[in-house]
């Protein structure tokens, strides 16, 4: 049998754990709710059927309500309006990434017409938004997405944003919000260039995986492993978020290209900071709401 405190496999005959001499027999032991397979204390999600588990970091209360999409829109809209602020922190990131991408303009054209002088000018645009793109994603984007899951929880606890405690808390969580990031864009990208619906099918899998690593303190793989258990059964309701802000910021830059071809850099930044950034803060606010009121944390009495 295995020991329920150190997972080691133990003779069935011996009273205590040769490992950790836990005593088997006064040991509660615990079984997996999905597929019943003995479990051992320490683990975060069972082995078998990858089910997330109860742990001293999560509240023995699973809260198994279907998501309404009209509650989590209403709910997130109305963080947004009652506490503006929490629009600060994506604020600063699009300034960061508009204007590193604006000072690349500027100086990678040099760079490449000397070492690369067949380079035309589009590619030279792609390049200079995907090395802006990915120096944002590495070192801002994670802590900046850690913030949100806390700050959202200051409101829904009905207390004061502290966006310096969030910070704090989500630089302290970098590395593990920066692998879970990597990981799910890896996941996301792979799927979604070889059938395109694998790809979807793992972004609602991962839609929760940023709350779960900062509002129950887990590392990126586990946090992953939460959100697919919190997505099982629920992802056509949480394909309906996505469908919220996902299309219409695309539209919206559709729209700018349509009636202005190319976009001037203006009426694009505008649009970035207006419209773009409360649908990006929109996203991430019922991304975190969604997990806090259906998911594994258990709420202050309103």
């Amino acid at each position: 049998m295995t020991c329920p405190q150190c997972g080691a496999n133990v003779n069935d005959q011996l009273s205590s754990c040769p490992e950790c001499h836990a005593q088997i027999s006064t040991i509660r032991r615990q079984y997996c709710a999905n597929c019943k397979a003995e479990i051992a204390n320490h683990q975060n999600f069972c082995y078998y059927c990858g089910l997330a588990l109860a742990s001293t970091r999560q509240p023995s209360h699973i809260n198994l309500e279907p998501i309404s999409v009209e509650d989590v829109l209403s709910s997130s809209l109305d963080i947004i309006k009652k506490e503006p602020v929490i629009l600060l922190p994506m604020l600063i990131e699009f300034v960061t990434s508009i204007t590193l991408t604006h000072l690349l303009g500027l100086f990678f054209p040099q760079l490449t017409n000397s070492l690369l002088p067949h380079l035309s000018n589009r590619l030279q645009d792609v390049l200079v938004s995907l090395i802006a793109a990915l120096a944002v994603g590495i070192t801002l984007q994670p802590v900046v997405y850690g913030m949100y899951p806390l700050m959202v929880k200051n409101t829904v606890d009905k207390s004061n944003i502290d966006l310096r405690a969030a910070f704090r808390k989500a630089v302290n969580r970098y590395p593990s919000l920066l692998l879970a990031l990597i990981l799910v864009y890896l996941k996301v990208l792979i799927g979604t260039l070889l059938l395109i619906l694998p790809g979807i099918y793992w972004l609602m899998g991962y839609y929760v995986t940023i709350p779960a690593v900062m509002l129950e303190n887990r590392g990126g793989r586990d946090g992953m492993s939460a959100s697919m258990s919190f997505s099982r059964n629920r992802k056509w309701r949480i394909f309906g978020l996505l469908l919220i802000t996902s299309p219409p910021a695309y539209l919206g830059q559709a729209i700018l290209r349509y009636f202005m071809n190319p976009v001037p850099i203006i009426a694009s930044t505008i649009f970035d900071l207006t419209i773009g950034l409360v649908l990006y803060v929109l996203g991430v606010v019922m991304c975190s709401y969604t997990y806090i009121r259906y998911g594994m944390i258990k709420l202050k009495e309103q």
